[in-house]
């Protein structure tokens, strides 16, 4: 039996397993105290495209909405573990409740040893890293690809992998229209903030 899903791009013969990881993440599409960039991260974690995430919930959440949270993310496949408060951006992240999420037990034992103690203050291993300007100027034959590719630390020694990484992504988020437009207009609200930011 086919089942034609919302977006009509995931269509195909599906499992009641499968069909319930779905629509569990079809749910977190409309969860409001997640950024756009961290359901992203879901997104690609649930689809093995990424083994592990860090996500923040907004800062004085209920804790019924954090045991929401897990229970969706739990229904969607996906291992899921409490993190610390972080009162500071940090590591892509606002402040508020650091949750770990990833698609195997070796992942999340990676993920959370790097949250916990001093690690959380760690720092990319120091590489040539392309610069967000640069990343711009590289993909301005394909914009599309502009906001993903800041998601990815990307590097000069491994820039062909790294573009296909980024590809693969793009190609998976528009599987999850709600999501994926989610995501650029929130991108191009911080690109419009920032260039304020600027010139005042």
């Amino acid at each position: 039996m086919k089942n034609n899903i919302e977006s009509g791009q995931l269509e195909k013969k599906i499992s009641s397993k499968e069909l319930k990881e779905l629509r569990a993440m079809r749910w977190l599409e409309n969860f409001r105290h997640l950024e756009p960039k961290d359901k992203v991260f879901l997104v690609l974690v649930w689809r093995k495209l990424k083994g592990a995430s860090a996500i923040s919930l907004e800062g004085g959440v209920p804790t019924k909405i954090l045991n929401e949270l897990k229970t969706k993310i739990q229904e969607a496949g996906m291992l899921f573990k409490e993190g610390g408060l972080i009162d500071e951006e940090t590591q892509g992240l606002r402040k508020g409740k650091v949750c770990l999420v990833a698609n195997n037990k070796e992942d999340l034992n990676l993920i959370s040893n790097l949250w916990s103690g001093d690690h959380v203050q760690r720092e990319e291993a120091e590489k040539d890293l392309f610069s967000e300007d640069e990343k711009r100027a590289l993909l301005q034959l394909e914009p599309d690809l502009i906001p993903f590719s800041f998601l990815l630390p990307m590097s000069r020694e491994n820039l062909e992998s790294e573009l296909k990484v980024v590809h693969k992504w793009v190609k998976e988020i528009r599987l999850f229209p709600i999501i994926y437009q989610l995501f650029l207009n929130d991108f191009r609200l911080k690109e419009q903030k920032a260039i304020q930011k600027e010139k005042i």
